[in-house]
């Protein structure tokens, strides 16, 4: 697999220029009076998260975060409607602005404590202008600062979504990891 995925890296650093992934950390979050609501224009509540949740992207990415974990030494993660919901939110303001930023709609923090994700361990990881789940999470592991938030013993938690552009039809990654 690793030599794939380096001739795969190899690949899309030609292939991609347009690519650019940024990953953060949150320590803790506290209580705050903020609505979800304010994040992204299509926060449906629970047929979205279900929608992210069921998808073959979900279950792909979850799938291969687990098999890094475990040639870690790491537990397994399970899918998270509350950081799924959080990973949405993120993934639907980058495509309808169609641009990537952590802050397209207030900090990472900010939109923890807005779903109620409070005082855990939390990273993000986001992406865009890759056409496949497993094809972001090569992305993902082969840069240290994302790496750090996908193989972090503490994280028990996924929430990952994929929303496409309706300007440009590039799709947006978002996905948020906690502790309990």
């Amino acid at each position: 697999m690793q030599s794939k995925t380096m001739a795969r890296l190899a690949t899309y650093l030609f292939a991609a220029p347009a690519l650019a992934l940024v990953a953060c950390a949150a320590p803790s979050a506290s209580t705050s009076g903020l609505a979800a609501a304010t994040y992204g224009s299509d926060v449906r509540g629970s047929s979205v998260v279900t929608a992210q949740m069921t998808g073959e992207p979900a279950h792909m990415t979850l799938a291969l975060v687990n098999q890094y974990r475990a040639a870690q030494g790491l537990g397994p993660v399970e899918l998270d409607p509350q950081m799924t919901q959080v990973a949405y939110q993120q993934a639907k303001a980058m495509a309808d602005a169609d641009f990537m930023d952590h802050n397209i709609v207030g900090d990472f923090s900010t939109r923890l404590k807005a779903n109620h994700v409070l005082n855990v361990y939390a990273g993000e990881n986001i992406g865009r202008n890759i056409r496949s789940a497993d094809k972001m999470f090569d992305w993902w592991i082969h840069s240290p600062i994302h790496e750090r938030n996908i193989a972090n013993p503490r994280v028990t938690r996924l929430g990952f979504a994929v929303v496409y552009s309706p300007k440009s039809g590039k799709p947006y990654y978002a996905m948020a990891v906690a502790s309990r």
